[in-house]
């Protein structure tokens, strides 16, 4: 709850007039997803716990992936899906669309290839949150965002180039050095 409402807190004191360079948009809007992400975990580890204590079930059952691949009766991936898959995804970008939009469209694309009800893809979405891997990428999104709102990055930057600035290759080894004390 504390990332959530330190989340909004950012987002609130970012300026109007800051915009995306890929999307134009205001930063406040993309960084949406910061509240929105912490609020999803939170309900999902709430709904994992739940199902774990009180109802005595494992959500994360490996035995569900095997079945649903026996009742389903063909292979997850065939060559047509990875044709529509990437077809669709690198046309898109071709079209100019953004990265968002043709990663959406593409799976979309795939999940209606496949027969399955696109509305599947919210509860798929949904189920991958409780991943530990996905849930550490909005926590280094607002660690990074939080370091440049308090100019830790950009005086981190200012001690790796002290420290490797006259050397040749300075600028590379300035910029592992700040990545090291990220």
């Amino acid at each position: 709850m504390v990332f959530i409402w330190q989340a909004i807190q950012f987002i609130d004191r970012l300026k109007p007039f800051v915009k995306a360079q890929t999307l134009g948009w205001q930063m406040r809007y993309v960084y949406v997803v910061l509240p929105l992400a912490f609020s999803l975990m939170t309900i999902r580890i709430l709904q994992v716990n739940y199902m774990k204590l009180v109802q005595g079930v494992d959500p994360r059952d490996p035995d569900r992936v095997e079945r649903a691949t026996l009742i389903r009766g063909r292979p997850l991936m065939d060559s047509l899906l990875i044709e529509i898959l990437f077809g669709s995804f690198f046309a898109l970008l071709l079209l100019g669309a953004p990265i968002t939009v043709a990663l959406g469209v593409s799976a979309l694309a795939a999940m209606v290839y496949l027969g399955d009800n696109p509305i599947k893809m919210v509860q798929m979405a949904w189920s991958s949150v409780g991943s530990f891997p996905l849930m550490a990428l909005p926590s280094f999104i607002l660690a990074g965002a939080l370091m440049e709102a308090a100019g830790l990055s950009r005086r981190l930057i200012n001690v790796a180039e002290s420290l490797a600035g006259p050397f040749t290759g300075g600028l590379s080894a300035a910029t592992i050095i700040a990545c090291l004390f990220f």
